[in-house]
């Protein structure tokens, strides 16, 4: 199992890619990956969740306050 980033890949669980064997394109981005497709809605959500969670720990850089 080799790391992966892509929390919106349908492959990647708790952050490894799951898939035996991947294929690298030029960029060196997995040819396998496919992106989960949420609704724009929801997305929107997510993002505004993860901005309060960082505000939260104090991780959140100055200028975004």
């Amino acid at each position: 199992m080799r790391f992966c980033d892509h929390s919106f890949c349908i492959y990647q669980e708790k952050g490894r890619c799951i898939l035996k064997k991947i294929s690298l394109d030029e960029m060196g981005l997995c040819r396998e990956c496919i992106l989960l497709d949420l609704p724009e809605s929801e997305k929107e959500s997510i993002k505004e969740r993860m901005r309060m969670e960082f505000e939260e720990w104090d991780q959140w850089p100055e200028k975004y306050h």
